[in-house]
């Protein structure tokens, strides 16, 4: 599951450079040569102001009287020394505008780093779930191709094979092959089904064949019912032929 960010990033504010005495002493001379250039702007328009005024006949003299030139000059010194003042409050406010610019950039950072945060345990927690699923999917494929396995293979092989003392006679041997063959094709074998169904079969005879096959190694009898202990063909009819004691040549 994916999920869009919330928050755009954010670009790094630039960071000013640390203060330093040097820095600080720079700014002070800066500022301070704002006001002395206040004072020279006042006092130097004064004069100015003064000759043009002589030059139209305006004023007698072409340059301004002594109290005139104190109070301006006294005056001219205080502009200089409001604009000294306020140009280092306006830096300092925007040194401060500075600060503040990099605490909002950290905030809104720390805001999306935690927005990615959420949404990789979103994605991680997905992830799990979908690992789970999947485990869970894998085990129980694997336990389905074991049962299929154990169904298609159900092969008994015994540890020892089985000798009749003296050969079966060709009639039961005959018999019990027929009824191994039926046996290992899911076929009905039954003593009922196997006397209506082929003339000449009775009870004795397949009694018989049933009890060669079961020396044999390949039916076992439970209460009233036939168990099959062997189900492939070719091995139940090897088995029965090597207990039987018929040569593989007269068996084919």
């Amino acid at each position: 599951m994916q999920q869009k960010d919330t928050f755009v990033p954010a670009h790094e504010p630039v960071r000013p450079a640390p203060a330093t005495p040097d820095a600080v002493a720079a700014k002070w001379r800066d500022n301070a040569g704002i006001w002395v250039g206040v004072v020279a702007v006042l006092v130097g328009a004064q004069w100015i102001v003064w000759l043009c005024l002589h030059l139209v006949g305006l004023s007698e003299t072409w340059h301004p009287p002594l109290p005139a030139m104190q109070m301006w000059t006294i005056f001219a010194f205080f502009a200089g020394a409001v604009a000294f003042g306020a140009l280092m409050m306006w830096r300092s406010a925007l040194d401060e505008r500075e600060q503040a610019g990099i605490f909002v950039w950290m905030e809104s950072r720390i805001q999306e780093l935690e927005a990615e945060l959420e949404q990789a345990d979103e994605e991680i927690e997905a992830l799990t779930v979908a690992l789970r699923n999947t485990r869970q999917d894998l085990q129980e494929r694997i336990a389905l191709q074991q049962r299929q396995a154990a169904a298609t293979q159900r092969m008994y092989t015994p540890a020892v094979l089985r000798e009749a003392e003296e050969p079966a006679p060709s009639q039961a041997y005959r018999d019990a092959r027929l009824l191994v063959e039926r046996a290992c094709r899911n076929l009905p074998f039954s003593k009922d089904k196997m006397i209506a169904m082929h003339d000449g079969w009775t009870q004795a005879r397949w009694r018989e064949a049933h009890k060669l096959a079961c020396d044999a190694g390949l039916f076992r009898v439970v209460g009233n019912r036939t168990e099959v202990l062997v189900d492939d063909l070719n091995t139940a009819l090897a088995m029965l032929d090597v207990y039987a004691g018929i040569p593989v040549s007269q068996a084919d």
